[in-house]
């Protein structure tokens, strides 16, 4: 349901190609983790787990960025909180390759991840407010998926050429850079939450079960995601592929993700947004396990394909759900942040799961968590609506007029 007209004052022209560029750009450490991932351990020599615990303290800033968009930063103008988030974003990406140690780069790392959390959290938070949000969320799938695919596939190889993870740390900061241009898009004292929006939460058109309830089942989803994407370049180099191989796989894996993404909001009409939710979270998790029994290159391309395919448009429908039960997007502008815990969480685990034991078991966990996030999905639907009634109604019946009036006990 949109609530575009009644919260949102007219916009110039290009501001949702904006929103849904910025959601899809902001997130570029995220998107590129596979190749960023193996430069670290290429430059500074960093472990398994090391890596894990700096890829997790980069998400857990994206969470609380997004958080205190939504929950804390509602009043303050929106130019004020998108300028701070880009320029935290960009400072942390600045100063992370001066990190001496692993503890300031995971320092370093939070606070850039806080500014691409509010840089998410501001874009999705509009995006939802739009006339065509499904689509437009969608879009924003579409675009970090062609995003992704240009870094993995081109520019991040490029910059790692260049100066290694410094390198494509300083390219992600002249990216994110950009967005600060955005502010003239909203008034000098804007702010992120509108009174009607308020109005329209205290009417009943937000039902906080089944918001919270794909939100859940959206961290289940990204948890498995980050064990097996945080590590996917290390999969192929420890089953004795070459390093062009295993780039050039993911960017293909990414290239026909984007079509993928494209047909999920058609999915819904040839069969139902639960049938193919559930579809896509199992081979989700079918390709996590398989990649923990590689045979050859073919598989691993294979595999790999599938569940960036599956990953992806499993959450442009998860993304979809959200705005169905929450009109004014409070639920949605969550949304980066819990995909972001998620993922760090998973990274997080696999790094000591491949560490302490072994990489399959690690892939194994990863579907497991895919299963939960299809448990959840099923539940979803069987959790009876709120009652809603239209905006400004008066709560009290109308009394029954004649003779045959109620009268009071």
């Amino acid at each position: 349901m949109s609530v575009e007209q009644s919260v949102s004052p007219p916009r110039a022209r290009g501001f949702v190609a904006a929103m849904i560029a910025m959601g899809a750009m902001a997130v570029t450490v995220f998107l590129g983790l596979p190749e960023i991932v193996g430069q670290m351990a290429r430059q500074w020599g960093f472990s398994e787990s090391v890596l894990g615990l700096i890829v997790f303290a980069d998400i857990v800033g994206n969470t609380v960025g997004a958080l205190i968009v939504a929950f804390y930063l509602g009043r303050v103008p929106v130019r004020w909180t998108l300028a701070g988030s880009v320029a935290l974003a960009v400072l942390g990406n600045l100063l992370t390759p001066f990190a001496p140690d692993a503890a300031a780069c995971m320092a370093l790392r939070f606070l850039a991840g806080l500014g691409s959390g509010g840089m998410s959290g501001v874009a999705t938070r509009y995006l939802s407010y739009t006339r065509h949000a499904e689509r437009d969320l969608g879009l924003m799938m579409l675009g970090q998926n062609l995003w992704s695919s240009l870094l993995l596939a081109l520019l991040l190889p490029a910059t790692g050429q260049w100066k290694g993870a410094t390198g494509s740390f300083q390219f992600t900061a002249a990216v994110l850079a950009v967005f600060l241009l955005l502010i003239v898009y909203f008034g000098r004292k804007e702010a992120l939450v509108h009174q009607g929006a308020e109005t329209r939460s205290a009417s009943g058109l937000v039902s906080p079960a089944h918001a919270l309830l794909a939100l859940g089942a959206m961290l289940m989803l990204y948890l498995g995601a980050g064990m097996v994407w945080t590590f996917v370049e290390r999969v192929g180099k420890d089953a004795g592929f070459e390093h062009g191989f295993i780039s050039n796989s993911l960017g293909a894996a990414n290239l026909l993700a984007m079509p993928a993404c494209a047909l999920a909001p058609q999915l819904m009409k040839w069969g139902g947004l639960r049938l193919w939710s559930l579809v896509l979270l199992a081979g989700c998790g079918a390709c996590s396990v398989g990649l923990g029994w590689l045979q050859s290159p073919v598989a691993y391309a294979g595999l790999v394909a599938g569940f960036l395919v599956t990953w992806s448009a499993a959450a442009v429908l998860l993304l979809a759900t959200i705005p169905r039960y929450d009109a004014v997007g409070r639920y949605a502008t969550l949304g980066p942040g819990v995909l972001g815990l998620g993922f760090g969480l998973g990274a997080l685990v696999a790094g000591v799961v491949a560490e302490h034991s072994s990489m399959p078991l690690a892939l194994a966990l990863a579907g497991g968590a895919c299963g939960v996030a299809a448990l959840l999905y099923a539940v979803l639907h069987h959790v009876p609506l709120p009652s809603v009634r239209p905006l400004n109604q008066d709560p009290r019946p109308e009394p029954v007029s004649g003779p045959h009036q109620a009268t009071s006990p």
